[in-house]
């Protein structure tokens, strides 16, 4: 016996441990899966996931909301996603919509971050400082600026402009967007409130639009307000040196990031060296450096280098690139269509073709190319040579007008920037056939004046299109913002922005609904019922209940009052007496305050939404009260705008309104209107009224339905 107590003592030593130690509760996974994904440690985290499963604690919203966490930061934002959509949705918290909505934005897709918002707002969450930061920075991914600014709107109305992480966003989203004054707007705002962040943001920002020298100039008054840069504050700075040619500047601040703020130069900072050096046509000694830099070189630095040897002509430099480019990244078709442009520049046809035959055994696919342009909240989309689009005759017939008149201002197509085998007469029949030059033909045909073209390229604009746009910016004196793949490699994080300024001096309406990429725009009928809640679902299907009564009782109402016309914009005084009456004008009321640009932008809207051909009237006539009953057919948009997109801006869109309960309080205010022929024509026919609302009531009680 007492032989078998000492073999016995391990095995209970053993059961004696396992009873003190304490098993799991539901407050152990949350912190252990923070930490897996503050490190990255996916597999570590699927065994808590496995564990917490097993234990009965993956179905508490706090444990999902970490998973959604996890799963996202360490890029399996599918996995997040299967996550969220298996919670109840009366059990998500604001918490759990913010975690799937920073998935998606950390991993770079716009379109389901908004499309969770729009979610997230049907189920009535009132999105808090984190929900902005992640919408914002889809719309600045996205490029959505008309986006953006309604929800700025919403910023400023419940007061997150005060949030340094808000205001942050903001200035990245008008900065990606071109807004450079915006931008700065913003940035003066916050005051005392800046951090390193905005000033980074709005350097980065800078650097991006072609403003280097005010970048560095930034960074100057950053230095002597006492502010350390960060990492990504250097790289800004670097890339302004890079675009404005400045090598020795650009070495000195290097220099600077190692021996003043102690920043070890990580793989980022020497790619952009090896871009200031190789943009600068010194893709020799961009080489030695590549060769001699302390970290080894990955694929997007001699990503760079190949590049450089494309544009500058380096052939045994550039296969050397492509070598080594075989090896760290193989099958990356940008790297064959750098390799192929090299071989085109020095004219070797024929490894040019032996290349694409490559290309097409190993089964590696170039992205197409196409361009996406924004007009009355409907994006187009425009590939080369495209022919399938309703107008494309007009488009055509304007492209030819384009190339006539800028021949006439000394225009020569830049041939050599088709790498191609044809003839010089075809070069230039590519070249006048982009997708950027389709997009800015037919915003040039259907956007109204005074508006800036915002157009999106999902590849590197060609330099014959750079330089044509600019002529272009002279010739029809409107603006542009173009904006495309990054021009460098090794700065694929900053999005490149061409801006140009003019006016536009030929004008023609929108007569024609054209067709419109879902994957980039919303319906704003069904986005705007679908947020509402369930009173105003009730109080608006009353209202046009009512409304498609006098419809069948035949109402029918004569045109009575026309906007009068005036000078540009002049600030008005509401007018005496509680009553007017207005047929067959669109028009749009703005606080004192908002943009010229904030309201045309309005107009833009209200005329979209009303469905009819909107002929521009000279600003004038009076300044209506926005928050008052309108019996016409889009009260319930109307509503909206006001109560969710901008409260600082109303809409009648078009036909008969009646305004009462004018406030005196209201004051100044800017007016712009449009006539609007199918609108007139609308309030003359009762059985269109009936239709309308019968629609309306039933998408009404659809969306009911649905909340």
């Amino acid at each position: 016996m007492s032989e078998a107590i000492p073999s016995t003592r391990p095995a209970l030593r053993h059961c004696l441990h396992r009873r003190r130690l304490a098993l799991p509760d539901t407050h152990t996974y949350p912190p252990l899966l923070q930490a897996c994904a503050r490190l990255l440690a996916l597999r570590e985290g699927e065994c808590l996931h496995a564990e917490a499963a097993k234990n009965g604690f993956v179905t508490l919203v706090f444990v999902q909301n970490s998973l959604v966490h996890l799963y996202g930061a360490c890029g399996l934002f599918e996995s997040a996603h299967k996550v969220f959509d298996e919670m109840p949705v009366r059990g998500r918290n604001l918490v759990s919509w913010n975690s799937m909505l920073n998935s998606f934005a950390a991993n770079g897709r716009p379109n389901e971050v908004l499309t969770v918002f729009r979610e997230m707002l049907g189920v009535d969450f009132a999105p808090d400082g984190f929900t902005i930061v992640s919408v914002l920075t889809a719309c600045a991914e996205f490029g959505a600026l008309a986006l953006g600014r309604r929800v700025h709107v919403y910023v400023e109305k419940v007061g997150l402009v005060e949030n340094s992480h808000v205001s942050n966003a903001l200035i990245d989203l008008y900065a990606k967007c071109g807004s450079v004054n915006d931008a700065r707007r913003i940035f003066e705002e916050m005051g005392l409130g800046r951090t390193v962040v905005s000033w980074t943001s709005l350097i980065v920002g800078l650097a991006a639009n072609g403003f280097g020298k005010e970048a560095l100039e930034l960074f100057s008054l950053m230095e002597r307000e006492k502010l350390v840069p960060t990492e990504i504050t250097m790289v800004g700075v670097l890339y302004a040196c890079s675009h404005c040619g400045l090598v020795d500047d650009g070495f000195r601040y290097f220099d600077r990031m190692k021996e003043d703020y102690g920043i070890s130069p990580r793989i980022e900072h020497l790619g952009c060296m090896v871009d200031l050096l190789g943009r600068a046509g010194r893709v020799e000694e961009a080489y030695d450096y590549i060769i001699t830099m302390p970290l080894e070189p990955n694929a997007v630095v001699w990503r760079t280098l190949l590049g450089s040897c494309a544009m500058h002509k380096k052939l045994e430099l550039g296969k050397v690139a492509w070598e080594r480019l075989v090896e760290l990244d193989p099958g990356h078709s940008g790297d064959y269509v750098l390799l192929s442009n090299l071989y085109a520049a020095v004219g070797m046809w024929a490894d040019v073709h032996v290349l694409r035959k490559t290309m097409v055994k190993d089964r590696v696919r170039k992205n197409p190319g196409h361009s996406l342009v924004e007009l009355r909240n409907s994006v187009y989309e425009f590939v080369m040579g495209d022919r399938s689009h309703p107008e494309s005759e007009q488009i055509y017939e304007m492209l030819a007008e384009i190339a006539e008149r800028l021949r006439r201002e000394g225009y020569i197509p830049r041939t050599s920037n088709v790498l191609a085998d044809i003839e010089e007469e075809e070069k230039e029949t590519a070249l006048n056939y982009h997708s950027e030059r389709l997009a800015i033909a037919f915003a040039l045909l259907k956007s109204l004046p005074g508006i800036p073209i915002r157009i999106i390229k999902n590849l590197r604009m060609c330099g014959d299109c750079h330089v044509a746009f600019n002529l272009i910016s002279k010739v029809y004196d409107c603006e542009i913002i173009v904006r495309d793949r990054s021009r460098r490699p090794s700065n694929y994080f900053v999005d490149m922005l061409i801006r140009y300024q003019y006016k536009r001096e030929n004008y023609r309406d929108m007569r024609h609904v054209m067709r419109m990429t879902p994957n980039y725009c919303v319906d704003m009928l069904i986005s705007s019922v679908s947020t509402m809640k369930r009173k105003q679902l009730i109080m608006h299907s009353l209202l046009i209940l009512g409304w498609f009564i006098v419809s069948a009782a035949g109402a029918r109402v004569a045109p009575q009052e026309k906007a009068e016309s005036a000078t540009p914009i002049p600030t008005l005084s509401p007018p005496e007496g509680n009553m007017t009456f207005v047929d067959g004008v669109t028009w749009c009321v703005a606080r004192p305050g908002v943009s010229q640009e904030d309201l045309q932008n309005a107009l833009d809207w209200a005329c979209g939404q009303g469905g009819a051909d909107c002929t521009p009237l000279q600003p004038g006539g009076r300044c209506y009260q926005p928050d008052t009953l309108l019996s016409h057919a889009s009260y319930a948009f109307n509503i909206f705008y006001q109560q969710n997109g901008n409260s600082d801006i109303a809409c009648n869109f078009g036909g008969a309104g009646t305004i009462i309960k004018r406030n005196p309080s209201f004051g100044s205010c800017k007016f712009l209107a449009s006539e609007t022929s199918a609108a007139s024509a609308l309030t003359r026919g009762s059985m269109w009224m009936i239709f309308a609302a019968a629609s309306m009531m039933f998408l009404h009680l659809r969306v009911f339905q649905s909340v």
